[in-house]
């Protein structure tokens, strides 16, 4: 049977008072978050995101011409993440570019890419 010492005891208790101190704020603080898509019809669901995000929380949507072009925007670092074609982030990735192809999407002809 494992017993905690009282030093123990008393570390995980200043540990335990010394967290619960810490600021909340850092999590709270405003956020935008920079999402990719192309300009089609099935690319439209990002300009929703908005409505469904939590306070302090904004969407910023940012339109590409080409799948190549948005999946070239990820590892650059002009969004965060965003919905492209999937051969494009497929054919990125295996070139060893930064690129992770997360989920499909659009009935799996376009991808989440990150």
């Amino acid at each position: 049977m494992h017993t905690t010492s009282r030093r123990q005891f008393i570390r995980l208790t200043a540990t335990a008072a010394a967290l619960s101190t810490t600021s909340i704020k850092a999590f709270a603080a405003d956020r935008t978050i920079k999402i990719g898509t192309l300009k089609l019809i099935h690319g439209l669901t990002p300009y929703f995101y908005e409505k469904f995000v939590p306070a302090g929380v904004t969407i910023e949507v940012i339109p590409f011409e080409t799948p190549t072009d948005g999946k070239n925007a990820v590892p650059t670092g002009t969004v965060d993440f965003g919905i492209f074609g999937l051969a494009a982030a497929t054919l990125g990735g295996a070139n060893g570019e930064p690129v992770v192809v997360i989920a499909a999407a659009c009935n799996r002809g376009m991808a989440v890419v990150a």
